[in-house]
Protein backbone atom coordinates (compact mmCIF):
# COMPACT_ATOMS: atom_id res chain seq x y z
CA UNK A 1 0.00 0.00 0.00
CA UNK A 2 1.63 3.16 -1.25
CA UNK A 3 1.21 6.73 0.98
CA UNK A 4 2.67 9.83 0.99
CA UNK A 5 5.13 10.64 4.21
CA UNK A 6 7.35 13.42 4.82
CA UNK A 7 7.07 14.64 1.05
CA UNK A 8 8.23 11.01 0.17
CA UNK A 9 6.45 8.21 -1.44
CA UNK A 10 6.60 5.04 0.52
CA UNK A 11 4.93 1.61 0.60
CA UNK A 12 4.98 -1.29 3.22
CA UNK A 13 6.69 -4.67 3.12
CA UNK A 14 5.96 -7.23 5.70
CA UNK A 15 5.66 -4.07 8.31
CA UNK A 16 8.29 -1.73 7.01
CA UNK A 17 8.29 1.20 5.01
CA UNK A 18 10.12 1.89 2.41
CA UNK A 19 10.64 4.24 0.42
CA UNK A 20 9.59 4.57 -3.39
CA UNK A 21 12.23 4.93 -6.02
CA UNK A 22 11.88 6.79 -9.26
CA UNK A 23 10.79 3.37 -11.31
CA UNK A 24 8.05 3.00 -9.15
CA UNK A 25 9.35 0.21 -6.72
CA UNK A 26 11.18 0.00 -3.51
CA UNK A 27 14.73 -1.22 -5.49
CA UNK A 28 16.95 2.23 -5.76
CA UNK A 29 19.83 -0.05 -7.07
CA UNK A 30 21.78 -3.41 -6.68
CA UNK A 31 24.53 -5.12 -5.45
CA UNK A 32 25.43 -6.77 -8.30
CA UNK A 33 27.61 -10.68 -7.81
CA UNK A 34 31.17 -9.38 -9.70
CA UNK A 35 31.43 -7.05 -6.45
CA UNK A 36 31.95 -10.32 -4.20
CA UNK A 37 29.29 -8.85 -1.72
CA UNK A 38 26.21 -10.69 -1.57
CA UNK A 39 23.66 -10.31 -4.58
CA UNK A 40 20.76 -8.13 -3.71
CA UNK A 41 18.34 -4.91 -4.05
CA UNK A 42 19.38 -1.99 -2.36
CA UNK A 43 16.39 -0.53 -0.67
CA UNK A 44 16.35 2.46 1.41
CA UNK A 45 14.04 2.28 4.13
CA UNK A 46 11.82 5.56 5.79
CA UNK A 47 14.25 4.49 9.20
CA UNK A 48 14.08 7.35 11.93
CA UNK A 49 16.95 9.40 13.24
CA UNK A 50 18.95 6.68 13.92
CA UNK A 51 19.42 5.51 10.02
CA UNK A 52 17.17 5.47 6.38
CA UNK A 53 15.79 8.72 5.01
CA UNK A 54 14.73 10.73 8.28
CA UNK A 55 18.53 9.99 9.18
CA UNK A 56 19.59 11.36 5.84
CA UNK A 57 17.51 14.14 5.72
CA UNK A 58 18.44 15.40 9.48
CA UNK A 59 22.13 14.71 8.78
CA UNK A 60 23.14 15.46 5.19
CA UNK A 61 19.68 16.58 3.65
CA UNK A 62 21.39 20.34 2.95
CA UNK A 63 24.34 18.71 2.19
CA UNK A 64 22.78 16.77 -0.56
CA UNK A 65 20.79 19.50 -1.87
CA UNK A 66 23.27 21.82 -1.97
CA UNK A 67 25.39 19.97 -4.05
CA UNK A 68 22.94 19.64 -6.44
CA UNK A 69 20.61 17.08 -6.30
CA UNK A 70 16.89 17.64 -6.20
CA UNK A 71 16.19 15.19 -3.41
CA UNK A 72 17.89 12.54 -1.02
CA UNK A 73 15.86 9.75 -2.66
CA UNK A 74 17.75 11.35 -6.15
CA UNK A 75 21.02 11.31 -4.33
CA UNK A 76 20.67 7.54 -2.91
CA UNK A 77 19.08 6.24 -6.49
CA UNK A 78 22.67 7.83 -8.50
CA UNK A 79 24.75 6.65 -6.09
CA UNK A 80 23.08 3.19 -5.85
CA UNK A 81 22.86 2.85 -9.69
CA UNK A 82 25.92 4.48 -10.50
CA UNK A 83 29.02 3.74 -7.36
CA UNK A 84 32.38 3.03 -9.03
CA UNK A 85 34.09 1.92 -5.22
CA UNK A 86 32.84 -0.15 -2.41
CA UNK A 87 35.25 0.25 0.86
CA UNK A 88 34.66 -1.60 4.19
CA UNK A 89 32.93 0.31 6.42
CA UNK A 90 32.12 -0.68 10.30
CA UNK A 91 32.55 -4.18 11.54
CA UNK A 92 30.62 -5.54 14.18
CA UNK A 93 31.38 -8.44 16.60
CA UNK A 94 29.42 -10.87 14.46
CA UNK A 95 31.38 -10.64 11.24
CA UNK A 96 29.01 -8.63 9.98
CA UNK A 97 28.95 -4.68 9.23
CA UNK A 98 28.39 -1.99 7.05
CA UNK A 99 29.94 -1.32 3.31
CA UNK A 100 30.32 2.21 1.92
CA UNK A 101 29.22 2.50 -1.68
CA UNK A 102 31.13 5.59 -3.61
CA UNK A 103 30.65 7.28 -6.54
CA UNK A 104 33.95 9.30 -6.87
CA UNK A 105 33.87 12.86 -9.01
CA UNK A 106 34.53 16.48 -7.35
CA UNK A 107 32.96 15.06 -4.52
CA UNK A 108 32.93 11.46 -3.00
CA UNK A 109 29.04 10.79 -3.10
CA UNK A 110 29.09 7.26 -0.36
CA UNK A 111 26.03 5.40 1.03
CA UNK A 112 26.17 3.49 3.95
CA UNK A 113 24.72 -0.03 3.19
CA UNK A 114 24.12 -3.18 5.20
CA UNK A 115 23.10 -6.05 4.82
CA UNK A 116 19.56 -7.23 6.19
CA UNK A 117 19.98 -10.83 5.45
CA UNK A 118 17.26 -12.66 6.44
CA UNK A 119 15.05 -10.19 4.53
CA UNK A 120 17.44 -10.41 1.58
CA UNK A 121 18.11 -6.57 0.83
CA UNK A 122 20.52 -4.04 1.21
CA UNK A 123 19.19 -0.97 3.35
CA UNK A 124 20.29 1.85 3.35
CA UNK A 125 21.50 3.26 6.56
CA UNK A 126 22.84 6.76 6.04
CA UNK A 127 24.82 9.04 2.97
CA UNK A 128 25.85 12.09 2.31
CA UNK A 129 28.38 14.09 0.14
CA UNK A 130 31.98 14.10 1.06
CA UNK A 131 35.44 15.49 0.69
CA UNK A 132 37.11 13.78 -2.01
CA UNK A 133 39.29 11.80 0.25
CA UNK A 134 36.51 9.99 2.71
CA UNK A 135 37.39 7.01 3.24
CA UNK A 136 40.54 6.69 1.86
CA UNK A 137 42.30 4.76 4.60
CA UNK A 138 39.34 2.18 4.51
CA UNK A 139 40.20 -1.27 3.02
CA UNK A 140 38.73 -1.43 -0.88
CA UNK A 141 36.43 -4.56 -1.35
CA UNK A 142 35.67 -3.84 -4.54
CA UNK A 143 36.67 -1.40 -7.22
CA UNK A 144 35.00 -0.60 -11.03
CA UNK A 145 36.89 -0.25 -14.45
CA UNK A 146 35.68 2.31 -17.27
CA UNK A 147 34.37 -1.11 -18.81
CA UNK A 148 32.78 -2.54 -15.12
CA UNK A 149 31.19 1.12 -14.34
CA UNK A 150 30.14 1.53 -18.50
CA UNK A 151 30.81 5.03 -17.69
CA UNK A 152 33.07 6.82 -19.84
CA UNK A 153 36.47 8.84 -18.95
CA UNK A 154 34.70 11.85 -20.59
CA UNK A 155 31.90 12.26 -18.30
CA UNK A 156 33.70 11.88 -15.15
CA UNK A 157 36.66 14.59 -16.37
CA UNK A 158 32.88 16.73 -17.47
CA UNK A 159 31.52 16.11 -13.72
CA UNK A 160 35.08 17.83 -12.52
CA UNK A 161 33.69 21.28 -14.16
CA UNK A 162 30.92 23.15 -14.56
CA UNK A 163 28.13 21.24 -16.17
CA UNK A 164 25.47 22.51 -18.80
CA UNK A 165 22.88 21.48 -20.88
CA UNK A 166 25.39 21.33 -23.41
CA UNK A 167 26.78 18.04 -21.89
CA UNK A 168 27.41 15.78 -24.81
CA UNK A 169 25.46 12.67 -24.09
CA UNK A 170 27.11 9.65 -22.25
CA UNK A 171 26.35 5.85 -23.46
CA UNK A 172 22.98 6.19 -21.32
CA UNK A 173 23.88 4.83 -18.17
CA UNK A 174 24.32 8.11 -15.89
CA UNK A 175 21.98 10.86 -16.41
CA UNK A 176 23.25 14.55 -16.99
CA UNK A 177 22.50 17.44 -14.45
CA UNK A 178 21.37 20.47 -16.07
CA UNK A 179 22.79 23.40 -15.41
CA UNK A 180 19.91 23.92 -12.76
CA UNK A 181 22.19 21.04 -10.53
CA UNK A 182 19.08 19.33 -10.83
CA UNK A 183 20.67 15.36 -10.94
CA UNK A 184 18.16 12.82 -10.89
CA UNK A 185 18.47 9.37 -11.12
CA UNK A 186 19.61 7.15 -14.00
CA UNK A 187 17.93 6.31 -16.97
Amino acid sequence: MKKEISSCTVEEENGVLFILASNGTTTFGNITPNTGLKPAPIKLELGNQNYGRIHIEIRHGKQIINAGFKSIEAFVEYVAHNYNRIIEGKKYSLGTGTHMLQLQNQHNNTLYIELVEDKGFWRVNSGGVFRRTYGKNKKVVWSASEVQNKQSVAYHTLLAGNLTDNTPATNGTVSQPSNHKDISSSQ
